[in-house]
This record gives C-alpha cells, sequence and structure tokens, in this order.
C-alpha cells in the first residue's frame, strides 16, 4: 500500500464562476506513512502567502502493483 496526497486548492473571488474557484490537484509524490503525508500537505500549505488562495488536503492509501 502506499499513501497519496490530493490537494484541494480555491481562489476567493467573487467575479469567478463558482465551477471554476476550486481544482483537485493530485501529487505525484507517494509516502510510505500517513504522517509523512500529512506532513508534506501541512508544508505546502504554509508556503500559501495568499489570502484568496484556500488550501485543504487529504491522503488516501492505494494498492500498488509493481510490474
Amino acid at each position: 500500500m502506499k499513501i497519496f496526497l490530493l490537494m484541494i486548492v480555491c481562489l476567493q473571488d467573487p467575479l469567478l464562476p463558482l465551477k471554476d474557484s476550486c481544482i483537485t490537484v493530485p501529487m505525484e509524490e507517494q509516502f510510505e506513512t500517513v504522517n509523512e503525508c500529512m506532513y508534506f500537505s501541512r508544508e505546502l500549505k504554509a508556503m500559501n502567502r495568499d489570502p484568496n488562495i484556500y488550501m485543504s488536503a487529504f491522503c488516501t492509501t492505494k494498492a500498488v502493483e509493481t510490474i
């Protein structure tokens, strides 16, 4: 099992249509533990200095087969 991070990024803009205000970004990184994933997401969110950008994240596990 590998752990993956999904980021949800939203822009607060009254002129932007609601359907275009948020995107979901599956990150390429794979983590060995949930704690690693959560730490990485906190670090990404801490880098955001724009008060109009809101970020959320969650970690999920997936079975990964190597060929």
